[in-house]
């Protein structure tokens, strides 16, 4: 299952934020709808659905968004006015079962950014993953369960108490191979 922000019950809060943010930063970048598709490589079309907080955008093309507006991803995501230390808590991604869900729990300053993620995902389930830009990392830690992480289609199996960082500037997937819910913590970094 692609990453997507899904449009359904708590998510409609972080769509709204989503959406406000795109539009008040696009007009104060004096940008037209146009000109923020073409330098985020995404269609007219969807940035009309994102700023009318109604897209199912994949992170990856909400990552775009946020780059060509010179802004980090968790300015576009967290409500605007909101303190940059406080914690984020933004659902982001759910998957078929209720279990299964992803949080941008918050971000720190890096090179550009630091975000701090809490992952579940129930028995099968499957996260599909577009490749990052360059020199993005992602550091993994299992707090329960098993994971296999497939880097360009070579698969790599961590367990609880196992620890990764992964190179994401190329198809990646996460997956629960084990037969019990699994919780890992992620750490994206750029």
């Amino acid at each position: 299952m692609r990453c997507r922000i899904l449009h359904n019950q708590s998510e409609d809060e972080v769509l709204s934020h989503v959406g406000a943010n795109v539009r008040r930063l696009r007009l104060q970048n004096g940008l037209s709808q146009v000109a923020l598709a073409e330098a985020a490589g995404i269609s007219r079309r969807t940035l009309i659905g994102v700023e009318a907080g109604d897209a199912n955008v994949s992170l990856t093309g909400l990552n775009r968004i946020a780059t060509a507006l010179g802004v980090s991803f968790s300015e576009i995501v967290r409500e605007a006015g909101t303190d940059p230390a406080q914690p984020i808590h933004a659902l982001t991604w759910k998957g078929r079962s209720k279990l299964s869900r992803s949080v941008l729990l918050g971000s720190a300053p890096a090179r550009h950014e630091a975000e701090l993620w809490d992952w579940v995902m129930d028995v099968g389930e499957k996260y599909v993953a577009e490749p990052d830009p360059k020199d993005w990392r992602e550091m993994i830690y299992v707090v329960e369960g098993t994971l296999r992480i497939t880097l360009s289609e070579t698969p790599h199996t961590l367990r609880k108490g196992d620890f990764q960082v992964i190179d994401t500037s190329q198809p990646y997937e996460y997956e629960n191979i084990g037969s019990d819910v699994l919780h890992f913590i992620r750490t994206v970094v750029y």
